[in-house]
């Protein structure tokens, strides 16, 4: 699953907040830098800023960054969160319809389209027969076949949650395999602005082999995520 950059996680999945790249950056007097070497650590943080410079603006630093949204209460136990968000010059109603008709086969991802939607470029229109989706609906991620994210709750214009069709009501839990909620908020900004919020949460059982490739999940993620709010950013003010 996938613009203010600035989540990472500790060790115990625990959100926390690394830097906001829209907004002015701390700087550090020139004899400071010079009074050490950069640590590795430093080292590879300062590079993943410049990765996250390149790839896009949106990101996930903002204010309200562990404020819970739509979709949080479906996984209390989430060991991992990540969210971003994109402030779009347009009202929440036309942002909604791309938001609608997601999904592979369908209007696609917004993101790349080469790794997630099968080379297919995604809709740069609304397509008006893919503006129902209802709660138990599925948005597939495979050309073929039932594999897709599961509508888990909509709200019109405010919110819509996908996510693992396991967490729909009534359907059996799984043993083991990690579940994972996909949600998207809307917040008007007056009459002609959203604030989209768009936060992932996964629960997964605690082990080696996760915390290890938790890093490497997350900044793909990351990438595929700045892209497609990119991309929603530029198809709703178009309109």
């Amino acid at each position: 699953m996938r613009n203010g950059f600035a989540l990472g996680l500790s060790g115990s999945g625990a959100p926390q907040v690394l830097r906001e790249p829209d907004g002015p950056r701390a700087t550090m007097p020139r004899s400071a830098s010079l009074a050490r070497p950069m640590r590795p650590a430093s080292r590879m943080g300062h590079l993943l800023d410049r990765l996250a410079g390149l790839v896009g603006t949106p990101g996930r630093a903002h204010p309200d960054e562990h404020a819970p949204i739509a979709g949080d209460e479906l996984l209390p136990a989430a060991r991992a969160q990540v969210t971003h968000h994109v402030r779009i010059e347009a009202p929440p109603r036309d942002v909604w319809p791309w938001l609608l008709q997601m999904g592979r086969g369908r209007g696609g991802w917004y993101s790349w389209d080469l790794l997630d939607n099968g080379g297919v470029r995604s809709a740069d229109r609304i397509v008006p027969a893919l503006q129902k989706l209802s709660v138990g609906d599925t948005l597939p991620i495979k050309r073929t076949g039932p594999e897709g994210f599961a509508v888990l709750a909509i709200e019109p214009m405010r919110a819509l949650v996908l996510g693992d069709p396991s967490l729909l009501p009534g359907a059996p839990k799984p043993a083991g395999p990690a579940r994972a909620t996909w949600a998207f908020a809307l917040e008007p900004i007056g009459d002609s602005a959203t604030h989209l919020v768009v936060r992932v949460r996964v629960e997964h059982a605690d082990s080696l082999v996760a915390r290890l490739l938790r890093p490497v999940a997350v900044a793909v993620h990351d990438v595929m995520e700045r892209k497609q709010l990119r991309t929603l950013k530029q198809r709703a003010e178009a309109r």
